[in-house]
C-alpha cells in the first residue's frame, strides 16, 4: 500500500506546530515539512486568548502549504487533555449464536457503550482498555480478536470527548485552507500508545506530560486512558519564580533555567551563575528555586493518585513515573530530583527516532503515528467485513 501523507496539528500549551508527514523506512515517521508558531496558550481552564490561538495555526500553516506541492483534503488536530472529557465504561454484547469476532462486532460494541453515556461535547475517539471474549478472563487486543470464536464479546472501553468550543476555534482557524474533514485526535493517548512498550500497558501506567504552561497526568491501561488530569504549571512557573526570587527579567531567568542542572553534586552547587551582564547568583539558591518548581509538579502527581486510588486495591505507588514534554528537555535532573521526591522510578520517554528523540518531539510523532494509523485503518477493516471509524 502507498504510503499517504498526513497534515497534522499539535497543540502544546505555549506553541503549535503544524507538520506532513508519513511513514518511512522499517515503520519509522517522516516529517516532510513543519511549521511552529508560539502563541498566549492555555491553561488548565481552557485558552488564554483564543484569538491569538487562531491566528497562530493560520501562521503555522500557511508557509508549509504554500510549498506543499500537492492537495491535503483531512488534516488530524490533537485535543490536549483541558479540552477534553473521557469517559470509561464496562460493556458486554452476547451474539445470537457463536461466530468468529470480525470488526463490525467491535464497531457495535463500541456503538452499544457510547449509546449508554450522555456526555456533552464531541465524540472524537475511541479505545479499549482490554476485550475479552465468553466467560474468560484472557484480554485481547483488538487485532487479536479477529476471526476468534465465541458466543460473546466484553470490553473495557474508552470514549473522548472535546469541547465544541475548541473544536469552533480550531474549526475557524483551518477554514481559509480548504480542508474538507478535521480528525481531532486525544494527545495523552497518542502520547501513551506511541511511547510505552505494549508490555508496560499491560498493567496500569502513569504518564506525565510537563509542558510550558500546563502540565497532564494520565493512567493507561492497555490502549486506554483510565483516568487523566491537568494542572497549571510546568517551565513557565519554574521561570516565574526564578525572575521572582532574583529579580531578573524572564529572558534572563530563561538562560539561568537553561544552564541549570538539579541533579549536580555538592561541590558544583558552590559554584556561582554568571553572564555578560554581571548577574551572579549562587548555583544553590538558583537548584533551591527549581526543585521547588518540582515539586509542584509532585504533589500534583501524588494528589492526582490519592484522589483516584488512595481507596483502591490498585497498587500505584510502585508504577514508574513516565516522563516526557518539552519541561523534562528544559528542566535538567528532573527525573532524579522526581525520583527521590516520589520514592518511585521515574523514567524519560522520548521518540525513539534520529534527530527527533527529544521529549518535546513527543507529542506531534505520537499524534503522527496515531493519525498514520488511523489512515491506513481502511485497508484490514474492509478486509475483515467492517466500516472504518
Amino acid at each position: 500500500m502507498k504510503n499517504e501523507r498526513v497534515a497534522l496539528l499539535d497543540v502544546r500549551s505555549f506553541e503549535l506546530t503544524f507538520l506532513i508527514g508519513t511513514k518511512g523506512f522499517n515503520s519509522s515517521l517522516v516529517v516532510c515539512g513543519e511549521h511552529t508558531e508560539e502563541y498566549e496558550g492555555y491553561s488548565a481552564q481552557g485558552f488564554l486568548d483564543e484569538a491569538a490561538f487562531e491566528g497562530a495555526v493560520r501562521a503555522a500553516v500557511a508557509p508549509v502549504l504554500k510549498t506543499y506541492k500537492g492537495k491535503l483534503q483531512k488534516i488530524y488536530v490533537g485535543t490536549p487533555s483541558p479540552f477534553l472529557r473521557l469517559r470509561t465504561v464496562g460493556q458486554n454484547l452476547p451474539f445470537s449464536k457463536r461466530h468468529k469476532v470480525s470488526a463490525t462486532d467491535i464497531e457495535t460494541l463500541y456503538d452499544c457503550g457510547l449509546n449508554v453515556l450522555a456526555e456533552e461535547g464531541r465524540h472524537i475517539h475511541h479505545s479499549a482498555m482490554y476485550f475479552a471474549i465468553g466467560n474468560t478472563n484472557n484480554y485481547y487486543s483488538e487485532e487479536e480478536l479477529y476471526g476468534t470464536p465465541s458466543a460473546s464479546l466484553r470490553g473495557g472501553l474508552c470514549y473522548y470527548f472535546a469541547d465544541e468550543s475548541y473544536c469552533a476555534a480550531v474549526e475557524r482557524a483551518l477554514k481559509p485552507f480548504g480542508f474538507t474533514e478535521i480528525v481531532f485526535l486525544p494527545t495523552m493517548l497518542a502520547e501513551a500508545v506511541y511511547l510505552l512498550p505494549k508490555k508496560e500497558r499491560a498493567g496500569y501506567a502513569v504518564l506525565l506530560d510537563v509542558g510550558y504552561l500546563t502540565a497532564t497526568v494520565s493512567v493507561v491501561y492497555g490502549n486506554g486512558t483510565v483516568h487523566e488530569k491537568s494542572f497549571t504549571g510546568g517551565v513557565a512557573e519554574i521561570i516565574f519564580y526564578l525572575t521572582k526570587r532574583f529579580g531578573v527579567e524572564p529572558d534572563v531567568a530563561e538562560s539561568i533555567l537553561a544552564c541549570a542542572n538539579i541533579a549536580v553534586g555538592d561541590d558544583h552547587k558552590e559554584q556561582p551563575w554568571t553572564n555578560d551582564e554581571g548577574v551572579s547568583i549562587p548555583v544553590a539558591q538558583i537548584n533551591d528555586v527549581i526543585e521547588y518548581g518540582v515539586d509542584q509538579l509532585c504533589d500534583h502527581v501524588n494528589r492526582f493518585l490519592d484522589e483516584r486510588y488512595k481507596d483502591k486495591d490498585v497498587v500505584m505507588p510502585n508504577n514508574t513515573l513516565w516522563i516526557t514534554g518539552e519541561g523534562v528537555g528544559a528542566i535538567m535532573g528532573i527525573a532524579d530530583h522526581m525520583s527521590r521526591r516520589l520514592e518511585r522510578s521515574v523514567k524519560i520517554l522520548s521518540p525513539d527516532l534520529a534527530y527527533n528523540d527529544r521529549p518535546s518531539q513527543s507529542s506531534r510523532l505520537a499524534l503522527l503515528s496515531m493519525a498514520i494509523s488511523n489512515q491506513q485503518k481502511k485497508f484490514p477493516y474492509r478486509l475483515f467485513g467492517g466500516k472504518r471509524r
